[in-house]
């Protein structure tokens, strides 16, 4: 990968077709369209003047059109929960005038999982605030609400019900502004594929829009998972490895469709 790319993230992002204890019956449906670019997309981990850890390469838009020349379709930036807005933005026009999608990935506060309430108030208003200030950007511009929540503290399964709150609070407020903009849902822990079932249904996720359309409704709502495996351990150098996948494709295309089909 180009040196300018810190670090990538292996994530697949999906349409939400809907999840069930029981065998699920896929119906088809209209996704937003955002979704397909996201399928040829890349994590474009670097730093801004007003946030990211300054030892990482700052952005520039010429990493997007190398992106762009290189024939990915959109690209994934993070923004920490306390950072202004202003360079964000610019990364936001950077990526359209580039004809790319982009995905704006908000890490959170370790404070949240000390205070799930208060943490729940804070994530709601500020994707609100965003939310209002970016409404009128086109579809291509997509909200991935909270990046990893085992990273700020929220543990896997004793962390799992109490990030859910937040999830459906920051949903909720976007949604009261922007009924159509692209979310993306990560589901707990590091966005493991584990705990689709049952926090990423409408059991955890209550929001509602346009006259008590909820969840399963949401065409314009699309799951992202993050794989860590298979790894070294299991023999095989998938997840966040740069050495060659091999000739075998089944040793990582077989783990990684099972947590797909979970």
């Amino acid at each position: 990968m180009k040196r300018y790319i810190a670090a990538i993230t292996a994530a697949l992002c999906v349409p939400l077709l809907g999840i069930s204890q029981a065998t699920p019956e896929f119906t088809s449906r209209d996704n937003a369209s955002v979704f397909q670019k996201l399928h040829k997309g890349v994590n474009m981990d670097t730093s801004l003047p007003d946030n990211g850890v300054w030892p990482k390469i700052q952005h520039d838009v010429e990493q997007f059109r190398a992106a762009a020349d290189a024939g990915f379709e959109s690209v994934r930036v993070f923004l920490p929960f306390r950072s202004g807005k202003t360079n964000t933005e610019q990364q936001i026009k950077d990526a359209l005038s580039n004809n790319l999608a982009i995905v704006i990935c908000m890490w959170g506060s370790s404070a949240w999982a000390k205070d799930p309430a208060q943490g729940a108030q804070e994530i709601a208003k500020r994707w609100g605030e965003l939310a209002e200030r970016w409404k009128d950007y086109p579809n291509d511009l997509v909200f991935e609400i909270l990046n990893e929540p085992k990273g700020v503290g929220f543990g896997k399964a004793d962390g799992a019900p109490k990030i859910m709150p937040l999830y459906n609070a920051a949903v909720q407020a976007i949604r009261d502004v922007d009924p159509d903009r692209p979310i993306l849902i990560g589901p707990p822990g590091s966005n493991d594929s584990e705990f689709l079932d049952p926090f990423l249904t409408e059991e955890y996720l209550t929001y509602q829009f346009d006259g008590g359309k909820g969840f399963y409704d949401d065409t314009n709502t699309g799951v992202t998972i993050h794989f860590y495996n298979p790894r070294h351990e299991d023999g095989h150098n998938f997840a966040m490895w740069t050495q060659p996948l091999g000739d075998d494709e089944s040793k990582w295309k077989d783990p990684i469709t099972e947590q797909v089909m979970y």
